[in-house]
């Protein structure tokens, strides 16, 4: 358990680290591939189980981390590994494109 919350708590601070750095650049790229991944790592944390409480606790505040977590708990909880698979598949895409709607220029 111990190691599982290192490796959401690893992520969650690489994930500020990029956004920071990349927000004065203005890279939507970047930013929304940091973000596609990051939702891609609290679905899977969410089809395995984890508590919600736990990845709220560890995004420390931070609005996005927050929006993110609460968004992928909305999304069932599947029993079948290939829908598990497919419900992160979707939900990374999903944050990807929902960044890009708001960061990419027109």
């Amino acid at each position: 358990m111990a190691i599982r919350k290192l490796g959401v708590l690893i992520a969650l601070s690489a994930l500020q680290a990029t956004w920071l750095a990349h927000a004065e650049e203005a890279d939507w790229r970047t930013m929304c591939s940091s973000a596609s991944k990051f939702a891609e790592t609290v679905m899977v944390e969410r089809q395995n189980g984890r508590s919600m409480a736990e990845l709220i606790e560890a995004a420390e505040g931070n609005d996005l981390l927050e929006t993110i977590i609460i968004s992928a708990y909305e999304v069932p909880r599947f029993g079948v590994e290939s829908n598990k698979q497919q419900s992160v598949e979707d939900f990374r895409n999903k944050v990807y494109l929902q960044c890009a709607k708001v960061h990419k220029p027109n």
